[in-house]
């Protein structure tokens, strides 16, 4: 019979400030495993965020169709094709808005097409 710790193929640490907080915590993770999910979440970056949404969400709404190449062609063009669609959403920050705007005027838009983007 194999040992146990060959047996176990990852360990997860988890902090808190408190014991009963890291217990809290450590049982999340557990709960994500039964699930058969990640025990984290994995480091998605906008783009691909982005990407997803527009086969998944967007795909299945209810809005026009004209509406729906839209939204698709402003993520693809104005995110997917900017820096900020390479931040990682975990790491994402009020300040990364405010640069992908200017990062939007420096490439000549209108401000009603960045009020669209970013509203």
């Amino acid at each position: 019979m194999p040992s146990r710790h060959l047996l176990r193929r990852w360990q997860y640490t988890v902090y808190g400030s408190t014991p009963k907080e890291a217990r809290a915590k450590a049982s999340a993770v557990r709960e994500r495993l039964r699930a058969n999910l990640p025990a984290r979440d994995r480091k998605v970056t906008l783009g691909a965020f982005a990407a997803d949404w527009i086969d998944s969400t967007l795909a299945a709404s209810d809005r026009k169709a004209s509406t729906k190449a839209m939204y698709a062609t402003m993520a693809r063009q104005h995110i997917s094709g900017s820096k900020i669609g390479a931040q990682q959403l975990d790491k994402f920050r009020p300040s990364h808005i405010e640069a992908w705007k200017v990062e939007l005027e420096q490439r000549g838009l209108s401000e009603s097409t960045i009020a669209g983007c970013s509203s």
